[in-house]
């Protein structure tokens, strides 16, 4: 340990001001005399995850700490207008049945509509097989052809909506239960307008912008107790515009979610396999050396995070294109009630084995470490980092668990960077809350789109549905990797076991 020490602080020495600035914080940055006071750091690790947050739920790393209203996109309504000024437009990033401009059936994505499914034995082997449901619809019909979704989601967790008009941080949301529960409740939230969207446009004259182009967002937290049930939600803005004829709020159109029981489940993610389609260039240099590491972390109800599991493989050498290597790793194995988990996955083409495996490991485990000490101390305190005290409201706790994965992923492997002769070809964060674990799994919904993101690191990620039975999902997720010219996968398994 005293061996690294000294190597790292050599190293922080010799670097420019804005590497150091990526790797700490630059409240860290004292004196050679002075200690880190424990509440400096923890307000800085604390602050780090809750921008990561905010980038993800906010498109913005600063919205956690401030509310910010929308523009006032409204006009004063002359007869029978039945038009919903203040509008949602997306709820979880799903467009709804009021977005504007119109969607037609042929826009749908497999996500937005109501699905039947149900195990069928296909060629001999049993499969999650779906149709798209046409009636009988848990909201609403569209277009008198689908069904539009309404999303599960567990009581205690955030829900983003995005649309228009959320124009006061004092808007709140309504959910009032389906007969025969009558529960009506009014929540908090946390809103964050869009001031980019221009208010009007010219079209032959000046009309408001007031379609589903605006990006208003407001988040809010499912209360823990709240019966399980089919809601009617609506976003409610006090009337600040000035024209009393409006009444004394603003009330949106009416969208629909399914409130589910916190999940009993427990689940297992195993990696299985490691692909090679394109080792990196050029060939004639010689076969790829692979270093590959997981961490898992857990996500706890209270926002406090679990030790967290690491699995390193030796290195794989002699790696050429279109080989594979098996893994058959556990690397989640859940024994107690979670709000989420993530999984982080660093690969990297490997020059020096001998500082990556004895270095490195010590490194990462000590950072791992930091993250969570740090987290877990920061939690009671988090009022001292603006809006952080609401982190549990900013977003479905699968987004959190993503941000807290992003941290550990981008800090390892800068480490790794700085003090190993390692290239990045693999960083992922897989974050899972229980709804979406219970999704994957179970019969009753059909997998997920495949949805391609790119990652701090620039490694592009494809995922690639594998299959789906009942009980089990597997995903295969494809990493390029432009600048060494790389491709590997890696497939994963997710099972419910009780």
């Amino acid at each position: 340990m005293r061996e690294v020490m000294s190597c790292a602080v050599s190293s922080f020495d010799t670097l420019p001001k804005e590497q150091r600035d990526k790797l700490f914080d630059p409240s860290l940055s004292l004196g050679n005399d002075q200690s880190v006071d424990p509440g400096v750091l923890s307000a800085a690790v604390a602050q780090e995850i809750v921008r990561r947050t905010g980038l993800l739920v906010f498109n913005d790393p600063d919205a956690p700490e401030q509310e910010r209203p929308g523009q006032i996109r409204v006009y004063e309504p002359v007869g029978e207008d039945f038009f919903s000024q203040v509008r949602i437009c997306r709820i979880n990033d799903l467009r709804t049945a009021n977005f504007i401009p119109t969607l037609t059936p042929g826009d749908l994505l497999p996500d937005e509509v109501q699905h039947d499914c149900s195990s069928q034995i296909v060629d001999g082997a049993v499969q999650v097989v779906c149709q798209v449901r046409t009636d009988d619809c848990p909201g609403y019909r569209f277009n008198e052809s689908v069904c539009m979704r309404v999303l599960d989601i567990e009581a205690g967790n955030a829900v983003v909506l995005r649309g228009v008009n959320y124009f006061s941080v004092d808007a709140k949301v309504r959910l009032t239960s389906r007969p025969p529960a009558t529960v009506v409740r009014e929540v908090d939230a946390h809103v964050y307008g869009d001031i980019t969207t221009p208010v009007t446009e010219t079209v032959g004259e000046a009309v408001l912008i007031n379609d589903c182009r605006v990006d208003d967002r407001i988040t809010f937290r499912l209360p823990d107790d709240l019966p399980p049930a089919i809601y009617e939600l609506q976003v409610v803005v006090p009337n600040v515009t000035g024209i009393a004829s409006l009444g004394e709020s603003l009330v949106s159109n009416s969208e629909f979610i399914n409130v589910l029981p916190a999940s009993t489940a427990r689940f297992q993610i195993t990696a299985e396999r490691l692909g090679c389609r394109k080792e990196s260039s050029p060939t004639w240099a010689g076969s790829d050396e692979v270093g590959l590491t997981f961490l898992t972390i857990a996500l706890f109800p209270d926002m406090t995070m679990s030790d967290a599991v690491s699995n390193k493989f030796p290195v794989f050498g002699d790696v050429d294109s279109a080989e594979s290597r098996t893994l058959n790793r556990l690397l989640f194995d859940q024994q107690q009630p979670i709000a989420a988990v993530v999984v982080t996955a660093l690969g990297h083409e490997v020059d020096g084995q001998d500082a990556y495996d004895n270095m490195i490991t010590d490194w990462k485990d000590i950072f791992v470490d930091l993250i969570k000490e740090q987290w877990n101390y920061a939690k009671a305190g988090l009022a001292a980092a603006g809006g952080a005290s609401a982190i549990g409201k900013l977003g479905p706790y699968g987004w959190i668990a993503i941000g807290i994965g992003a941290l550990v992923t981008a800090g390892i492997d800068l480490i790794i960077a700085l003090w190993a002769p390692a290239d990045l070809i693999i960083e992922d964060s897989l974050g899972y809350s229980t709804a979406d674990l219970t999704a994957l799994t179970s019969e009753n919904y059909p997998a997920p789109a495949d949805v391609s993101y790119v990652t701090a690191g620039k490694i592009t990620v494809n995922p690639q549905f594998v299959d789906k039975i009942p009980l089990q999902y597997r995903v295969r997720h494809d990493y390029v990797d432009q600048d060494e010219d790389t491709r590997y996968d890696v497939t994963y398994r997710i099972n419910r076991v009780a």
